[in-house]
């Protein structure tokens, strides 16, 4: 099903139910949460209260009506439960009375909705009447009558509890802890006060769910997943994510992860208003404006109004004392408006560097809007630099660049995986078509099997022909070659007219005999004499035994490289027989032309092949005979094939269409093989084409076609599989689909063909799984594939194994928590194959490896991460193999860093190196590695020789090694110079940063003792604001990482990592120097 409809943003009942589910794409861990804690409330006895905390628009609502619909839909929880939804804001619960009279309402409502007016009625009377005992009583009383639980599912849960008295409170906990109440499922901004407080009814009664801001991959993931199941309106954001996946990053890393603002992006990317990031922003501020306008006018007080503005605008966490400052508001006076704002969830308190508190907005890309509201134009630049800044950080090209220590972006549909599967795809159609082709390349190799009794007219000569093919029958061909001799020169001699047939019967036996005995001058001797005997007889019968020598001659005169010699055979049959009625002469001529037309592409003559072809289908083309039809219709398959070698994909097309429309309705076996294989090759073709939907056009027919053939099974499944990567790639659910139809038809099959074709759906749906941010079905699907096929020992499906398990690996290690599990995956790939010796399998063993040192990095196991970097170098230290070369300079890239960065071991990081580069001698990140690890240990000379290699360096990486090799030599001046002029180029010319060289200037500075000198450079030269999180990362390198919390969320999230780039390798530090602070005191 897809949604077309609008997507809601902060009413989500505008919509049905099924529509919201469609667009319920986030938040499912959550929700899978809830849902089996309510499995285990269904079993009765004391209930489990739930609370889901999180920031507004974080999809606390949506969760909780995901929940409603589930307990409606679900047959257990259905008859267990029933779910009551309350408004956002119970603005008149201020008692316990009031909170049972909306949970009657409720109530009255579901059961109006379910035809129970008695009910109804009964509840309705209880709301007009009833005090809080009476109230109660009726809710319970009724929801005893059906024998079900309610669930409440209560948004502000900590406003409703706020507003009770103690008393209510207490007599609430007791009515929810009966072992028939209800269960609450509330939602709540922050964490409950009770919850905290011992002395409190609820304290640690509610169990917490915290709603984090999505991450970077639940973002692609979530929109991908809107996209695919909004059906055509998606597809361009689809392409979209698939070429600039940096834009919704950028955007979305403002947002502060917040979901409501993802149904935002979606829509701006959907519309495809502009092409530029900071368009992209201001179009969503726009969307926002009217909810975050009536947000800040909620407040009317002018101290409150001055707090918010000074927050806002100040961007970075404020003190009390600022805020002072900045509103000329005296701190006592500004303290109960801050209260007002924490008490709201407005604003939050934060540490900053120093003892004292700050603030700043909760809602983050609130504080965006009111930047670019309200702020100065001095304040909306530095919004724009650090938009464009965020764009190329998360731009492929750098995200690879900051990864070259083999944290490499393995992407959803890594290239090399679906290259490989686009290219076997390709050549199995390619091959399957030379087999069916080069099965026309035949001589004719029918043995003599009669002869007319008359012709044997000498004593003994019938027999010697009976012996003579008995040897033959039993492939005795030395045997029946001494008969037929000497029947030869037993009859050959006489001239006889009636001898003439039986002896060119004879003499093309004895050819074919040769043949058989690899003695091909001899063979072509033998036809030669037959030509010479019987060419010019007007016997029809030796007219077609001529022919067949003909064709036999130019076809082994081609086999043993006379290839020229052949044609000339060929066009003397055409000369002799091109103009003949004779069906058997027609045959042969048709014989002779397919196989010339097969001499000229063995010769690469392409131009003349198709020639051939052409006077080949205008000869035969609308002859009826079936073995004729065949070959018309394999030289149209051929004739498409050169043509798509030719480039000339377009007029291939057209031919592929001309065979399918002449034979696509036949149900000869022969011809229907053809018809199949030329959709395959325009499949094939639309794809190097880029025309995916006439792609999959083109599946749907052949399966349409051939969906119920035996013969034609391999044909079906392999167009299957395209067709659900075609869509995979795209993000469309309807690949999984297409996957799942493919295994169901074929799982169970024991054809090797079809199990690969099956294992490789297994993948892509695994792979796509991933690609829709659901991780954890992918993990189960790629289980399935390693359980299906994991003890083959068919090569191909061993390496769909190692592909799989792979997979699962990276699938594991994006789930964050569980990258122990993919090391132990990693593990079983190499205890699986490490042995192996085929050069496909010691690839997979490399890879796993090279992930398992970089699985081992990120846990922060970096002896570990060495050890299997080492292993994969002394498996791969010897191999020629291109692929395994570059996995081996990866990883000795990637020990190097790591000895380098993180241990200061820098002897061993030039050894791994320099090993790399023995390998790989023309490897560019290798070679700046090295040049950078010269600079700073204060080998400038060696840096230079290496740099002077770094031919096709780009000018911004040269320009970075030149600044640090001057400030190696103490020569600050000319060092920012290089500098500069680098950072001038990343903001304007749009190439893509060398942020991890630009880091190394910083901290090589830092250790020279230039750091405050290059602050100062900083702010100077207006790259402070520029590249604030890259200045607030040397900040806290210089004076001290507590300086990491004086900056705004959206600039620290980047600064954080930088940093942890600028303080490796981690050693003892002297304490920090502090700032001189000011003596004016603040709150």
């Amino acid at each position: 099903m897809s949604a077309q409809g609008p997507l809601p943003l902060y009413n989500q009942d505008r919509v049905d139910d099924s529509t919201f589910i469609a667009n319920f794409v986030a938040r499912h861990a959550e929700f899978d949460s809830l849902l089996a804690s309510l499995r285990a409330n269904a079993k009765g006895g004391a209930a489990r209260h739930e609370i889901i905390v999180g920031a507004r628009g974080m999809g606390k609502t949506s969760l909780l009506r995901r929940i409603a619909i589930a307990i409606g839909e679900d047959e257990e929880l259905s008859r267990a439960f029933i779910a009551l939804r309350f408004r956002e804001e119970q603005y008149n619960v201020i008692s316990l009375a009031a909170f049972w009279r909306n949970c009657c309402d409720a109530l009255a409502e579901w059961y109006e909705k379910a035809a129970r007016p008695d009910l109804a009625k009964r509840l309705d009377a209880a709301i007009e009447k009833g005090d809080a005992g009476m109230l109660e009583a009726a809710f319970l009383d009724v929801c005893k009558a059906l024998e079900r639980r309610a669930v409440l599912l209560l948004d502000n849960l900590d406003l409703i509890l706020d507003n009770l008295k103690d008393d209510d409170t207490w007599r609430l906990r007791s009515v929810l802890q009966s072992a028939r109440g209800p269960i609450v499922i509330g939602a709540a901004t922050q964490f409950l006060v009770q919850s905290g407080d011992r002395n409190a009814p609820f304290y640690e009664f509610f169990h917490p769910h915290i709603l984090e801001p999505l991450g970077e991959k639940e973002l692609l993931g979530c929109l991908r997943a809107l996209a695919s199941r909004r059906g055509e309106k998606g597809a361009p954001v689809l392409a979209l994510l698939a070429k600039e996946p940096e834009r919704a990053l950028a955007l979305y890393a403002l947002t502060g992860g917040n979901p409501r603002i993802l149904a935002l992006i979606y829509q701006l990317l959907e519309r495809a208003d502009s092409h530029e990031i900071f368009s992209d922003l201001e179009a969503l501020l726009d969307q926002v404006t009217p909810f975050y306008k009536a947000r800040v006018e909620e407040y009317t007080g002018a101290s409150q109004r001055a707090v918010i503005d000074a927050v806002a605008l100040n961007w970075d966490p404020i003190s009390s004392g600022e805020i002072a400052a900045a509103t000329g508001i005296q701190v006592t006076t500004i303290s109960p408006a801050l209260d007002r704002l924490k008490r709201d969830g407005f604003i939050e308190e934060v540490q900053g560097s120093g003892a004292r508190a700050k603030y700043q907005l909760a809602e983050r890309f609130l504080n965006i809007w009111y930047l670019m509201r309200h702020g100065t134009r001095q304040t909306r630049q530095k919004l724009r630099w650090l938009t464009i800044l965020l764009a190329r950080l998360f731009s492929e090209s750098e995200l690879e660049r900051l990864a070259r220590d083999g944290e490499r972006m393995t992407g959803v549909w890594r290239a090399d995986w679906r290259h490989a599967v686009e290219e076997a795809y390709a050549e199995v159609v390619r091959s399957r078509e030379e087999q069916l082709l080069e099965s026309g390349d035949q001589l004719q190799d029918i043995f003599p099997k009669s002869l007319d009794p008359d012709d044997a007219t000498r004593e003994g000569a019938r027999e010697l022909l009976d012996q003579a093919l008995r040897c033959a029958e039993n492939d005795d061909f030395e045997g029946a070659l001494i008969l037929l001799d000497d029947w030869i020169a037993r009859v050959g001699a006489l001239e006889a007219p009636a001898l003439q047939k039986s002896v060119a019967h004879v003499l093309l036996g004895k050819g074919i005999a040769l043949r058989r005995l690899g003695r091909s001058e001899e063979e072509i001797a033998v036809y030669d004499d037959l030509i010479a005997r019987s060419g010019v007889s007007v016997s029809p019968t030796l007219q077609v035994i001529v022919a067949n020598a003909l064709n036999n001659r130019g076809i082994v005169l081609g086999q043993i490289g006379r290839v020229e010699e052949a044609l000339v055979t060929f066009d003397d049959l055409f000369a002799r027989y091109g103009a003949s009625q004779d069906p058997e002469l027609e045959k042969n001529v048709a014989q002779a032309l397919f196989n010339k037309g097969v001499m000229l592409a063995r010769m690469g003559r392409a131009e003349e092949e198709i020639a051939v072809l052409d006077d080949f289908i205008a000869r035969f083309g609308s002859s009826e005979a079936s073995e004729l039809q065949e070959q018309v219709a394999r030289a149209l398959l051929r004739k498409g094939a050169r043509l798509g070698e030719l480039g000339r994909a377009e007029e291939a097309l057209v031919v592929y269409d001309d065979l399918t429309a002449r034979f696509g309705a036949t149900g000869a076996p022969a011809l229907q093989e053809v018809v199949a294989l030329a959709l395959s090759a325009k499949s094939v073709a639309l794809r190097r084409l880029g025309r995916h939907e006439a792609e999959i056009a083109v599946y749907d027919d052949l399966i349409t076609r051939f969906g119920s053939s035996e013969a034609q099974k391999d044909s079906v499944g392999r167009a299957l599989l395209m067709k659900g990567l075609t869509l995979a790639q795209s993000g469309l659910e309807e690949g999984i689909v297409v996957f799942d139809n493919l295994i169901a038809r074929f799982g169970l099959s024991e054809a090797p063909a079809l199990q690969e074709t099956v294992a490789r759906a297994l993948f892509g749906k695994g792979v796509a799984l991933w690609g829709l941010g659901r991780a954890e079905e992918s993990v189960a699907v790629h289980n399935d594939l390693i359980a299906r096929l994991g003890a083959s020992n068919s090569p191909a499906l061993q390496e769909l194994v190692g592909d799989a398990l792979l997979s699962k690996g990276f699938a594991l290690g994006e789930l964050g928590s569980r990258r122990e599990e993919a090391i132990l995956v990693y593990d079983d790939l190499i205890a699986r194959f490490g042995t192996s010796e085929a050069p496909a399998l010691q690839k997979r063993v490399a890879d796993a490896l090279l992930s398992k040192g970089v699985a081992f990095r990120q846990l922060g196991r970096a002896e570990e991460a060495l050890v299997a970097y080492d292993d994969l170098s002394a498996r791969l230290g010897a191999s020629e193999a291109p692929a395994l070369k570059e996995l081996l300079a990866q990883a000795c890239s990637g020990k190097g860093r790591l000895l380098a960065d993180h241990f200061g071991r820098h002897e061993e990081a030039e050894a791994a190196y320099r090993k790399g580069l023995s390998s790989t001698p023309q490897d560019e990140i290798l070679r700046v590695n090295l040049a950078w690890l010269l600079i700073e240990t204060g080998r400038a000379k060696e840096a230079e020789r290496v740099i002077v290699e770094l031919s096709s360096l780009a000018p911004e990486g040269r320009a970075l090694l030149d600044a640090g090799r001057e400030i190696a030599a103490d020569n600050f001046g000319s060092g920012v110079a290089h500098f500069g002029k680098v950072l001038d180029m990343q903001l304007e010319d749009g190439k893509s940063p060398f942020f991890e060289d630009l880091l190394r200037v910083l901290r090589l500075a830092a250790a020279r003792g230039f750091g405050e000198r290059l602050l100062d450079w900083f702010k100077e030269s207006g790259n402070a604001d520029r590249y604030a999180p890259v200045y607030g990362a040397l900040v806290a390198k210089v004076r001290g990482e507590q300086y990491l919390r004086d900056l705004n969320p959206e600039v620290r999230r980047f600064a954080e990592k930088f940093y942890d780039f600028l303080s490796r390798p981690k050693k003892e530090e002297p304490p920090a120097k502090k700032p001189r602070r000011s003596t004016r005191r603040g709150r």
